[in-house]
């Protein structure tokens, strides 16, 4: 099995708020242990890197907004084969991502859509151009996938087809992975 990652960005939220909300999600069926979680608050917000056998997905991102009011986007790597995120406010979404939605079964066209991720509203409320993170929403193909993936940016780290890729996406939205 390879790794399962979860990283929430609380934007516009204090470490109390997010903390309990945190706790409260733990007592909902989330496989979340707060203790086990780590902390920092950068940028207007805090971000914190979820415990290990976390399960939660977008039913998290959804409930941990609701909790705090506030926009929240769970970012995950999924069995090291891909990132995606989820994005809420208020218990709404405003967006989600996902390069290879098919990668276990076949989805409906409106699915592919829905997980294409839009830079512009990532963007508004990240208070960045959405050129700077559009070329990190793409659809993996297979030869991504298979290791023919380009960095999406001069500067990254990473290139399309790898799951660390997440870490160059977050720092342009101004949140670092830095847990090492």
């Amino acid at each position: 099995m390879g790794l399962f990652l979860h990283d929430v960005i609380f934007l516009n939220c204090t470490e109390e708020a997010a903390r309990a909300a945190i706790a409260e999600a733990a007592g909902e069926d989330f496989a979340l242990q707060p203790e086990a979680c780590s902390y920092k608050t950068e940028n207007g917000g805090v971000n914190v890197l979820l415990s290990d056998m976390c399960a939660g997905y977008e039913p998290l991102a959804k409930y941990l907004s609701e909790k705090t009011q506030k926009p929240v986007m769970l970012l995950y790597i999924y069995d090291d084969d891909y990132w995606g995120y989820y994005f809420y406010e208020n218990g709404r979404e405003l967006d989600s991502y996902n390069p290879m939605p098919d990668l276990l079964e076949d989805v409906p066209d409106e699915e592919w859509q829905r997980l294409a991720g839009r830079a512009s509203v990532v963007a508004a409320h990240f208070g960045i151009e959405p050129e700077t993170i559009a070329r990190y929403l793409i659809p993996w193909t297979e030869e991504i996938y298979d290791g023919d993936g380009e960095p999406a940016y001069p500067d990254d780290k990473y290139a399309a087809g790898d799951s660390w890729q997440i870490v160059d996406f977050m720092a342009k939205l101004g949140f670092s992975y830095g847990w090492e």
